[in-house]
């Protein structure tokens, strides 16, 4: 099955009407966005279902997000518990926001190119690191630069929704 999603547009926001015109954002856009940031905002959920979200560094590599945690913070807690997770950019102006699944590496020779990956982009080798990955299920992007007017015609104009195939080994 194609690693690329469906793309549609994010409901109908404000006063835009269905057939108002839009611009669908290219997922690779967003893919490049990933692979080229340095801070990621992770959100997770503790047991009692209280949401957590941090920042962390990631690497972006093969359409797959890999997070490096610490092994006694409450986010590596969250996820062996949950591994549900969403991943958001820092950027509001231009967002892009991630659904998925965390998966721990286990697989040591994985591992071992995942800590090669970090440790050439930050500078900062984490031996003790646990390292998990997340693929996109769904995911959205958007445009809004400044306020006014034209901030809320980009916003409406940009809004765009992946989807990947139902059934499509997302893991």
């Amino acid at each position: 099955m194609s690693s690329q999603p469906k793309l549609s547009r994010i409901g109908v926001p404000f006063d835009m009407k269905p057939e108002d015109e839009g611009v669908l954002l290219p997922w690779s856009r967003a893919s490049e966005q990933l692979n080229e940031s340095v801070i990621y905002w992770v959100c997770t959920s503790r047991k009692d279902g209280r949401p957590l979200a941090v920042p962390v560094w990631g690497v972006w590599k093969d359409e797959t997000f890999y997070m490096r945690m610490n092994p006694y913070t409450r986010t590596r807690t969250n996820l062996d518990e949950n591994p549900n997770v969403v991943v958001h950019l820092e950027s509001g102006e231009d967002a892009v926001i991630f659904e998925s699944v965390a998966e721990k590496i286990t697989d040591e020779e994985l591992r071992t190119k995942v800590a090669e990956a970090f440790d050439e982009k930050y500078d900062f080798p984490q031996p003790s690191a646990v390292f998990y990955q997340a693929k996109p299920i769904t995911a959205m992007c958007q445009l809004c630069h400044g306020v006014g007017e034209t901030a809320a015609n980009e916003y409406r104009a940009s809004g765009t929704k992946y989807r990947w195939e139902s059934g499509e080994d997302r893991t």
